[in-house]
């Protein structure tokens, strides 16, 4: 008998945390964040207590109390009454991409518990452990005392002395190579979505085969990847398919300025034309499609983009990294500069004042190498140059317009998705009064202004989805990563919906 047990991933969008049990054989298809419960409950001034972390998820079922999964240094501390020497509940986590609706809960799982990914979700992943707090890949044991430099005990949630990083077991994937992991057999396939790296799987159990399709489109830059799973799903014989909805809702009549990768580039591209002074934008910051899509636009407008520190970092590891070398543009790339903002002391751009050393005080340890790059650009050395660039800033780093000072003529892109809920659309209209103030873009009299953006979604269409799920003609369904499950009955005659927290035995 085969199970599969939902602990996120159902009757919303993302959060998949799906147990897969064959046999005495269990692995967890994502492993991920449930972000619109956490915005629910969390918020900027309310976040989980480190202290207390795992039982503040467990409290409200962001997380399974499941004895066998954690790390020790967590469960030790924190007194849950669970026996370390229990084997771990799961055999493995089989990861389809490193958005963080998929990933981001593996930082708790036992570093004893491999985790299967391709080699670019690897990277990503690498990349958030380097600029930031998480723990993917390594971590260090919290919860430790340490010998002060009075030679007496302090205690801190991180051993400041003696860290030892512990190493997460990876494997690596690559399509249609088959892997086993005791009697189920995996066979991962390429598919397009909004980051690199994603792969949708076959799995063969002792009940029949499961198609597990990830976070799927076919308007991307590599529509013929998600084709090809589609194909072999309907050639192999799918009895149970696991079938995302994201978009699923019919669509709304809007039309909209893109409805593929390929059309993005062309309006970005003219919108750069169009412009006489700064380009600003904003799109993923690790969707390198997206990226491709603005890089290739500034070189036919004979301009420079100068992209954020973060993402010269994910560039430079996967120019680094052998099975990724060549796939995106390097750091050095004639068309590439790379925006240093101010930090901490915000002495970027007084080089007559300061000494470079000091400057880089500023700057994170993995940062340091890529401030001192000779294409590495601030406020000031742009000064005069604005004609020159698209200027990639996020929402979260406009006060850099307060330096930078676009000019008349300047224009802002937006390649991001539109809000779908009262929080996003409230943070939406800050921005634009930023961008209005700054004259990126015109008032209206209706709402604070308007920036038209150009953006195609990571996820399929109702029309892409229906077409999909007929192709493949699985014996039976099961809706995941969407609100809108009760629809798939209207495009299939054998859907099981199955609630959070709740088992499918088959």
């Amino acid at each position: 008998m085969v199970s599969i047990s939902f602990y996120g991933g159902v009757g919303e969008v993302g959060g998949n945390k799906i147990f897969v049990k064959d046999g005495d054989t269990t692995v967890s298809l994502d492993f991920g964040m449930q972000m619109g419960k956490v915005n629910s409950i969390w918020s900027e001034f309310q976040q989980p207590r480190k202290h207390s972390l795992l039982m503040d998820l467990f409290e409200f079922d962001l997380l399974p109390p499941l004895p066998g999964l954690y790390r020790k240094d967590y469960t030790e501390h924190m007194q849950w009454k669970e026996d370390w020497k229990n084997p771990d509940a799961l055999d493995a986590v089989i990861l389809s991409h490193a958005h963080v609706d998929h990933c981001d809960y593996i930082a708790y799982l036992r570093p004893s518990i491999p985790v299967y990914c391709s080699p670019e979700s690897k990277l990503i992943m690498e990349g958030f452990d380097a600029m930031s707090s998480t723990e993917y890949l390594t971590s260090k044991e919290s919860f430790k005392t340490y010998e002060n430099t009075k030679g007496g005990l302090s205690y801190t949630h991180k051993s400041q002395k003696n860290q030892v990083k512990i190493q997460r077991e990876l494997q690596m994937i690559e399509n249609h190579k088959k892997f086993k992991i005791g009697p189920m057999e995996f066979e991962p396939i390429h598919i397009d979505h909004s980051l690199p790296g994603t792969y949708g799987f076959l799995i063969y159990t002792s009940a029949g085969t499961i198609a597990y399709t990830a976070d799927i489109r076919f308007h991307g830059s590599h529509p013929e990847w998600s084709r090809d799973f589609v194909k072999t799903a309907a050639a192999r014989g799918v009895d149970l398919m696991l079938c995302e909805g994201t978009r699923l809702k019919k669509e709304d009549g809007k039309k909209r300025l893109a409805e593929t990768e390929s059309q993005v580039r062309q309006l970005v591209t003219e919108r750069i034309d169009a412009c006489s002074n700064l380009t600003v934008c904003g799109y993923p910051p690790r969707d390198l499609d997206r990226f491709m899509s603005f890089y290739s636009a500034v070189k036919d407008s004979d301009r420079k983009l100068a992209i954020d520190i973060r993402q010269a970092y994910t560039l430079k590891l996967f120019s680094e990294d052998p099975h990724c070398r060549g796939m995106y543009p390097g750091i050095d790339d004639d068309h590439i500069d790379i925006f240093i903002p101010k930090k901490s002391s915000g002495i970027i751009g007084r080089e007559d004042e300061f000494d470079y050393p000091l400057m880089l005080q500023d700057y994170g340890t993995w940062a340091r190498d890529i401030v001192q790059l000779s294409n590495a650009v601030n406020y000031s050395s742009m000064a005069g140059q604005h004609s020159s660039y698209a200027l990639y800033l996020s929402d979260y780093t406009l006060s850099n317009l307060i330096d930078i000072r676009p000019g008349p003529g300047s224009t802002y892109i937006r390649s991001l998705t539109e809000p779908f809920n009262e929080e996003m659309a409230s943070d939406h209209k800050k921005v634009k009064r930023w961008l209005v103030h700054f004259g990126l873009i015109k008032p209206h009299k209706k709402e604070v202004g308007r920036w038209n953006p150009i953006h195609v979604s990571g996820h399929g269409d109702h029309a892409q989805i229906t077409d999909m799920v007929q192709q493949i003609s699985p014996k039976r369904l099961i809706p995941i990563h969407t609100e809108y499950s009760h629809l798939f009955e209207e495009i299939h005659d054998s859907v099981e919906q199955v609630p959070l927290g709740q088992t499918f035995e088959w």
